[in-house]
C-alpha cells in the first residue's frame, strides 16, 4: 500500500544527516544553475522543456513532467517530460480527463508550501490516448502544484523509476523552490503575452480611427464641390462631420492612455519579478543555514554531555559553514536592498543649480568618477567640447552619478576590455545641454534596446550584476534634470548614449 507524505516550508529541521546537508547544499547550487538556464527560455514552451532538461540533469530528479489543467477543469494536458526510456519528449498532444484520483490531488494541492509524495507504488506512463493504467516501475511519486497567483493550474509530477533512489527530506525543499521558480517565469510570459495582444488591439484601433479619419476628410472634399449651391446642407453636413472627428479624436486620447498603462504594467512585472527572483535564493540559504545552527548547538551539547571530544572539531567546522553561509546570504541580500534603494529620486531642492565652465566641469566630473569607481580608471576616455559657450548655469553635482552608471556600463559590457575606448562630446543646442557618451563596445540587440532602461534589465546577471546603472541614470536625469536619455548605435561599432537636459546660459542669469 502506498504511503503519503506531505511536506511544507516548516520541514527544515527534518534535514537532520550530515551527508543530506551537503546533499541539500549542492543540490541548492544545482538549483541555482537551472534557474539562470531556465530564464533564456524564449517561450513557455522553451520554459518547460528547459525545466524537464535542467530537472533531470542538474537536480538529479529521474523522471519528470509538467501537467496543466484545462480551463474547464475537464482535462489535464501534458506539455514536456521524461518517458519511461529516460528519453525527452514532446507531450502537448497528450491528455487525460480530471477523474477522482486527480481531483484528490488537486485537492492535496491546496496550497503553495506544499510537496506530495506517494511512497511504495506503482508507476505509471502517460501516453497519448489518456491512458495512464500501464505500471512501468515502482517506487516513489510526487506532485508539486504551480501557481498562477492564487489559481492552481497544474502540477509538476516526478518519480524514482530509472535509478531508484529513495526520497529525502531536503529533496521537498528543492522541488519546492523548483516549482515556485517555474510559476514566477510562468506569470512573466503571460504577462508579456498579455501586452503583446493589449498592443495588437490598439494597433488595430489605430488603424480603424485613422480609416475613419480618411473617409471624414474624402466625405469633406466631396461636400465643398458643390458648396455653393448646398451651403446651408453642406453646413450641417460639415459640422456633423466635425462632431465624429472629435469623438475619433477623444477615442485615440484613450487609446493612447491605454498604451501607456500597459507600458507600466510591464516595467512593474519586470520590477517585481527581478525583486522576487534576486531575493529568493539568498533568503532560502540563509533560513535554511539558520535553521541548521540549532542541529548543531544540539548535537554539540549532546557530546559535551558523553564527553564525545572528538567529535567536537567536526561539529565546530559545521558550525562554521552555516554561519558563514547565512552571513553571505544576508549580507548578498543587503546589498540588494542597498541597490534597490538607489531607485528612489533624490531631493531636487538639496541639489542647486551653480554657474560652472564646461570644460573644467566635465574634467572635475571625470575625475571624480575615476576616484570613486576603480573599474572605471581603466577606461580610455576622449574628450570633445563642440560649442563657443564657455559658462553655464545647471545642476552639476547630479552627473557624477549619471557619468559613473554610464561610464561603468560601458566598461563592463566591452567584450575586450583591454581595448576600450569612450568618446564624450559636449554641445549646446537651443538652450539644451546634449552629451554624447560612445564607446567601441559590441553594441546593444535590438530587442534589448526597448527594455534597458528597466529596472533588474541585464545580460551580465550571471556576473553577479543587477540590472540597476542605467534606470538609475534615466531616472535622474527624466526626474530631476527635467531631461531625456536615448540609445543610439554608436559610429564606433559599440553602444552610445545622448543625454538632453535644460540648461541657462550665464550671460542671461
Amino acid at each position: 500500500m502506498s504511503e503519503l507524505t506531505i511536506y511544507d516550508s516548516t520541514d527544515f529541521q527534518e534535514v537532520d544527516d550530515i551527508e543530506d546537508i551537503k546533499s541539500f547544499y549542492r543540490l541548492l547550487y544545482k538549483l541555482n544553475e537551472a534557474t539562470l538556464t531556465m530564464s533564456k527560455a524564449t517561450s513557455m514552451s522553451e520554459l518547460y522543456r528547459l525545466a524537464i532538461v535542467t530537472a533531470t540533469t542538474l537536480l538529479e530528479i529521474d523522471r519528470i513532467g509538467i501537467l496543466l489543467i484545462d480551463d474547464a477543469q475537464e482535462f489535464i494536458n501534458g506539455t514536456w517530460g521524461i518517458d519511461e526510456e529516460g528519453q525527452l519528449c514532446n507531450e502537448y498532444d497528450q491528455k487525460s480527463p480530471v477523474d477522482n484520483e486527480v481531483r484528490d490531488v488537486i485537492r492535496l494541492l491546496d496550497n503553495q508550501e506544499k510537496v506530495c509524495i506517494w511512497d511504495k507504488q506503482p508507476l505509471y506512463e502517460f501516453n497519448k490516448s489518456g491512458d495512464i493504467s500501464t505500471v512501468v516501475g515502482f517506487g516513489w511519486n510526487g506532485a508539486i502544484a504551480l501557481w498562477e497567483h492564487d489559481k492552481l493550474i497544474g502540477w509538476i509530477a516526478c518519480d524514482n523509476l530509472t535509478y531508484h533512489r529513495p526520497f529525502k527530506t531536503y529533496q521537498s525543499h528543492i522541488l519546492r523552490l523548483f516549482g515556485s521558480t517555474i510559476s514566477e517565469y510562468r506569470l512573466r510570459f503571460l504577462a508579456q503575452e498579455k501586452i503583446e495582444n493589449l498592443n495588437k488591439t490598439l494597433e488595430s484601433k489605430v488603424i480603424q480611427r485613422t480609416e475613419e479619419l480618411v473617409a471624414a476628410q474624402k466625405a469633406l472634399q466631396e461636400v465643398n464641390q458643390d458648396l455653393e449651391s448646398k451651403v446651408k446642407q453642406r453646413t450641417l453636413s460639415l459640422e456633423a462631420k466635425n462632431v465624429q472627428l472629435a469623438h475619433t479624436i477623444e477615442q485615440l486620447k484613450e487609446t493612447q492612455t491605454e498604451l501607456q498603462h500597459a507600458q507600466a504594467y510591464g516595467a512593474m512585472n519586470d520590477l517585481v519579478v527581478g525583486v522576487a527572483h534576486e531575493v529568493n535564493t539568498p533568503l532560502g540559504c540563509a533560513i535554511t543555514a539558520s535553521s541548521y545552527l540549532p542541529h548543531v548547538f544540539n548535537e554539540m551539547q549532546s557530546a559535551l554531555n558523553n564527553q564525545q571530544t572528538e567529535k567536537f572539531p567536526q561539529l565546530v567546522e559545521n558550525a562554521k559553514d552555516a554561519a558563514h553561509l547565512l552571513h553571505g546570504n544576508l549580507e548578498s541580500t543587503a546589498s540588494l536592498i542597498s541597490e534597490f534603494k538607489r531607485l528612489s529620486m533624490l531631493d531636487v531642492e538639496a541639489i542647486p543649480a551653480k554657474k560652472v565652465g564646461l570644460e573644467d566641469w566635465l574634467n572635475n566630473i571625470l575625475l571624480s568618477v575615476r576616484t570613486y569607481e576603480v573599474d572605471i580608471k581603466k577606461l580610455n576616455i576622449h574628450t570633445k567640447i563642440e560649442t563657443n559657450v564657455d559658462d553655464v548655469i545647471i545642476q552639476s553635482d547630479i552627473f557624477v552619478q549619471i557619468f559613473q552608471e554610464l561610464l561603468l556600463n560601458a566598461y563592463l559590457h566591452n567584450p575586450q576590455r583591454d581595448k576600450n575606448k569612450i568618446l564624450i562630446k559636449l554641445s549646446i543646442e537651443e538652450q539644451q545641454l546634449l552629451i554624447y557618451i560612445e564607446d567601441n563596445g559590441s553594441g546593444i540587440d535590438k530587442q534589448m534596446q526597448q527594455r534597458i532602461f528597466n529596472p533588474f534589465v541585464t545580460t551580465l546577471r550571471t556576473q553577479g550584476r543587477r540590472g540597476l546603472g542605467l534606470n538609475v541614470a534615466f531616472n535622474l536625469i527624466h526626474f530631476l534634470l527635467k531631461g531625456s536619455l536615448t540609445y543610439f548605435d554608436s559610429q564606433q561599432g559599440g553602444a552610445g548614449f545622448l543625454i538632453r537636459c535644460p540648461i541657462q546660459l550665464a550671460e542671461e542669469s
